[in-house]
């Protein structure tokens, strides 16, 4: 399981998406269901089953609680004892690995959206993520080439209505095609009582405005992969941007690192980012400030 979350958990930065004519994704608005499992998608409950020899229901059809149709997708975590274990969708067979270990699962995918929309409900503690991870790839094996992609962390609300949310793609510095579409959506395992309801994802070639349209493009990691685990995140000008509140989470969605915001005069130098000690992998970096948010995918090797 941890290698399935490790290889999904990709995300580039790049430019805006061309304007076309978008694919679905496959049960996007999950409608049809097979028992508890959202036809096209793997849950963590299939997993948890294969690694932990009992059933578990951490994914669950939510009908009485739905944005649009019929149903919307539950996740919540799986409590064992004192353990919280996170609840995972994963879009297309993430149980077949005889194609390609590394990207299990995935649907057929040529377009190049700028953003997939999507609304959800999420309730919880402060201690509680969840993260949304898309990446785009051509090819397969040692010859798949990745597109693009995007990484969302979302944090719990105190509101009982839908929210919209959006997860930006950027792109490599390419013309290229996608053939392959992965989606992952992870809780990080946090309190009991968390509970996070999805429906209506959809790519889109428009993403709502920022509070600052170059807020995203204004920082800069590195180095990016590093072999140690030491970064250093800084902006050109905007100090405040990398002067906010510092969060990393790896994979599962649990937090590995958090920091306070400092004032900006201290960081005109750039802000060091210290994940030593931690597993080699990727690692998703998000800075909030009153501008507004900024999230980096980080890789240590």
């Amino acid at each position: 399981m941890k290698r399935i979350l490790l290889s999904l958990l990709l995300a580039a930065a790049g430019t805006a998406a061309f304007a076309q004519a978008l694919p679905p994704v496959t049960n996007g608005g999950f409608e049809t269901w097979n028992g508890n499992v959202p036809t096209g998608w793997t849950t963590t409950d299939q997993l948890y089953l294969e690694l932990l020899g009992f059933p578990t229901s951490t994914v669950t059809q939510s009908t009485a609680d739905k944005r649009s149709g019929t149903a919307a997708a539950k996740l919540q975590n799986l409590v064992i004892g004192p353990a919280s274990l996170p609840s995972l969708l994963i879009l297309g067979n993430a149980l077949d690995l005889a194609t390609d270990q590394n990207y299990p699962g995935g649907m057929a995918y040529t377009a190049r959206p700028a953003a997939f929309q999507f609304w959800y409900k999420f309730q919880g503690t402060p201690a509680d993520t969840v993260q949304m991870v898309a990446v785009l790839t051509r090819g397969g094996g040692t010859a798949r080439q990745e597109i693009g992609g995007g990484a969302q962390v979302l944090l719990p609300s105190t509101s009982t209505s839908y929210r919209l949310g959006q997860l930006p793609m950027g792109y490599a510095a390419n013309t290229l095609a996608p053939d392959s579409l992965f989606v992952l959506i992870a809780t990080n395992g946090g309190s009991a009582g968390a509970s996070f309801i999805i429906d209506d994802i959809v790519p889109t070639n428009t993403v709502t405005a920022a509070q600052e349209p170059m807020l995203a493009g204004a920082l800069l990691a590195y180095p990016n992969p590093s072999t140690d685990g030491q970064f250093k995140v800084r902006a050109e000008r905007d100090h405040d941007i990398v002067a906010g509140t510092l969060t990393v989470t790896d994979a599962t969605g649990r937090t590995v690192l958090r920091q306070p915001a400092v004032a900006a005069a201290t960081v005109a130098n750039g802000r060091p980012v210290d994940l030593r000690g931690q597993r080699a992998g990727m690692y998703v970096l998000r800075l909030e400030s009153e501008r507004g948010a900024v999230v980096r995918r980080l890789m240590v090797n």
